[in-house]
């Protein structure tokens, strides 16, 4: 994997997506709340992911380690 990146994949379209951690702000259950707003600035955007809260917490520890 690519240091400071996390592979995740969207329940929503089922695609995989590569995100920069350092632009996550939250993670509540599987979502991935992101660190900026939609282009209409009326929600945050979100990636609801597969992968289990603590997948996603030890993916992001992987990640900072390299």
């Amino acid at each position: 994997m690519i240091k400071g990146f996390i592979e995740v994949t969207s329940t929503k379209s089922n695609t995989k997506h590569l995100v920069n951690i350092n632009w996550i702000e939250e993670i509540y259950d599987n979502a991935i709340y992101l660190a900026f707003n939609c282009p209409n600035g009326n929600s945050q955007d979100y990636i609801k992911c597969e992968e289990t809260y603590k997948e996603i917490k030890r993916k992001i520890v992987e990640a900072q380690c390299g």
